[in-house]
């Protein structure tokens, strides 16, 4: 078996079939690869919708369990694996058709452990074609901490990598952050932390699919709250990785010791912007903050100026830097942003 694709799937009944479609129009013999499904007690007709390609397609599998959450699955899914190679895709998302047989091709002829490719945001489920034509004789293959080091803020997510399932399986690779639907964060980085071989694709193979219901777009007063508690988990995760690196004393980490502190601060601001949503009292914020005090998380120091991703959001950071500002002025936001006046860019 060349390759695993792994899907964890809860309540994506509109979305599972394009993606199941996009990675059965593929490049790649059936008997060579196999479509893992884990429904991880989905409530809705995902379940049927995957069922029906299983009776016209002989390499997908669906497995049935009840809800335990996005860190189970997936390592249950990394469990139940037998490719040479895996890949991990949410059930919303899907991938350009007949470019998984090039994908492998260049993972075997360069002996790599981590492959990566490129991504957008789309709302639309028909952008199958790939635009550009795979470059497969100038791979540039490098270590994974000189990726990290010299890429512009590169992806952190499992969606946008190949990897070689022996290389994960030599060192202990599993999802960690119990219960956490960000838990491919650190997955990522402490896989390219061990990484010797990694070569990476300009080419948009991934379509990162924008679903109004999706967690990062929902704005349930409840689901925010567990957010909030679930990006500060993460956040704590990423400074534990990065003191760890630290402590190595190895010059060749710095480039991502540096990307592990600007991914914290992104989800301190990240924090921040919720605060804004959620009634929780100032006092509980503070307490919040003062736990990232605690792993100088906070103030952030590392999602300031010319490293923002807009104006805006440099703007914005210098108000949640100084909290006795942002906790005189947070009922005040709070009303705007319920008036709407205030729109954010919600993650």
């Amino acid at each position: 078996m060349l390759l695993s694709i792994l899907i964890p799937m809860y309540n994506t009944e509109k979305y599972i079939g394009n993606c199941l479609e996009s990675l059965i129009q593929q490049d790649v013999d059936p008997k060579d690869y196999e479509i893992i499904v884990i429904d991880d007690g989905s409530t809705d007709n995902s379940v049927s919708v995957v069922q029906s390609y299983i009776e016209k397609t002989e390499n997908v599998k669906l497995h049935r369990q009840s809800n335990a959450g996005i860190t189970v699955t997936s390592n249950r899914l990394l469990e139940l694996a037998t490719g040479k190679y895996i890949y991990k895709i949410d059930s919303d998302d899907y991938v350009a058709n007949n470019t998984f047989g090039t994908l492998l091709k260049i993972m075997d002829e360069n002996n790599l452990e981590v492959l990566g490719f490129d991504s957008f945001e789309t709302e639309q489920l028909d952008l199958h074609e790939l635009d550009d034509e795979i470059d497969v004789e100038n791979i540039e293959v490098q270590t994974g901490v000189e990726y990290w080091a010299q890429a512009k803020n590169p992806r952190s997510g499992a969606n946008w990598y190949i990897v070689n399932r022996e290389f994960l399986v030599k060192n202990n690779r599993t999802f960690e952050l119990e219960d956490n639907p960000m838990c491919d964060t650190p997955f990522t980085f402490q896989l390219f932390a061990v990484v010797e071989r990694f070569a990476y694709l300009p080419n948009v193979i991934h379509r990162y699919v924008q679903v109004p219901s999706s967690g990062s777009n929902n704005r349930n007063v409840n689901h925010l709250k567990r957010r909030i508690f679930k990006r500060q988990a993460l956040v704590h995760k990423l400074r534990d990785i990065s003191d760890q690196l630290e402590e190595k004393r190895r010059p060749r980490f710095s480039g991502m010791i540096e990307s592990l502190k600007f991914w914290s601060d992104v989800n301190v601001y990240f924090l921040f912007q919720k605060f804004l949503y959620v009634n929780i009292s100032i006092p509980k914020i503070n307490l919040i903050l003062k736990g990232l005090e605690d792993v100088d998380a906070y103030p952030m120091v590392n999602f300031i100026g010319d490293k923002c991703f807009s104006k805006r959001h440099e703007l914005t950071t210098k108000l949640f830097n100084n909290k006795y500002l942002f906790f005189l002025m947070l009922y005040p936001l709070r009303l705007l942003v319920r008036l709407k006046f205030v729109e954010l860019n919600f993650r």
